[in-house]
């Protein structure tokens, strides 16, 4: 899929709502899940927790058969795709991959160049499992592990749903509807991050 009818059909499923680490906060729709356990202090099974929850909630939102758009972000002039392709189980993708290079307006960030990666790909396509890994791995010193200045999104244009985990602390699951993501909210509610909950509990009532 081409980017400029990747952007058409998100602006379809979620109007003016920018992809970025605000998310969660700029939607109708979405849950904050907490990952690792704040009061846990053995690293490993700290870690343990944060990807059984990762890995869980990722199975739950897309199956084996699910087409989805995996966008990776990497701040400042870095345009390179060698970091992604440790995580292609399907090579070939690797001449499928669209970038877009996108200029920031936020002033917390003196490299206010995004470079942005497109990747149509389905579940058996990605090593996924070690993908979900590295991203909870970002702030501790194990591999693997992605880079501070990365950030990843799973967008399901077809359900309407994007998957962001940005670390070891939690995950955002949004939809472009509140029914989308019910049966998470139902089935996982005692994951749910406290700070966050209260708004969360007045989506579904």
């Amino acid at each position: 899929m081409r980017i400029d009818i990747f952007e058409l059909k998100f602006k379809e499923k979620f109007k003016d709502v920018p992809l970025d680490n605000q998310l969660f906060y700029n939607v109708n729709f979405g849950i904050r899940y907490e990952l690792g356990n704040p009061y846990e202090v053995d690293e490993n099974k700290y870690m343990k927790q944060v990807y059984f929850r990762s890995i869980t909630l990722f199975e739950e939102i897309f199956c084996d058969t699910d087409i989805f758009h995996l966008i990776v972000d990497k701040r400042g002039n870095k345009n390179s795709t060698k970091f992604l392709q440790k995580y292609l189980n399907n090579k070939e993708l690797r001449y499928k991959l669209k970038y877009k290079k996108i200029i920031n307006c936020d002033l917390n960030f003196p490299e206010n160049e995004t470079n942005r990666f497109y990747l149509e790909c389905n579940k058996k396509d990605i090593y996924y499992k070690k993908l979900l890994m590295s991203i909870g791995n970002k702030d501790f010193n194990i591999q693997p592990k992605i880079k501070s200045d990365e950030e990843c999104y799973f967008v399901n244009l077809q359900k309407g749903i994007i998957f962001n985990q940005y670390d070891d602390c939690g995950v955002d699951i949004v939809a472009s509807s509140k029914e989308l993501i019910h049966p998470l909210y139902q089935k996982y509610n005692s994951w749910i991050l406290q700070y966050d909950k209260e708004r969360i509990d007045s989506m579904f009532i």
